[in-house]
């Protein structure tokens, strides 16, 4: 996976409702948010050859579903290297959350 856009259309062609820093109307879980959490560009010459871009990626769910975990996990990210957190729950929305932390290489 190189980009973003990628995310995206994996994470929709899996059947995740997916938003990229939030979605503009209430959804209910599951879902998928993801967030770039830091940029490291790789510059020569005044000019941009390769972008690093930290990404976070937010599972949100009611209930655990390992099938949709395991399409996240072998589908989605299959690609990339990713760490974990733990899972978490989140009183105000009543539910649970996951976050996935990875990097894309997009160049230019």
């Amino acid at each position: 996976m190189t980009d973003l856009s990628e995310l995206k259309k994996r994470a929709e062609d899996n059947g995740f409702l997916y938003a990229y820093g939030m979605f503009k109307d209430s959804v209910e879980p599951p879902h998928l948010v993801a967030y770039e959490t830091d940029v490291t560009n790789f510059i020569a010459d005044g000019v941009v050859y390769k972008k690093k871009i930290a990404v976070k990626l937010d599972y949100t769910y009611d209930f655990k579903d390992l099938t949709m975990q395991n399409k996240i996990e072998d589908i989605i990210l299959h690609d990339v290297v990713w760490n974990k957190s733990e899972e978490i729950y989140l009183d105000s929305e009543n539910c649970w959350q996951v976050s996935y932390f990875f990097e894309l290489i997009e160049e230019e």
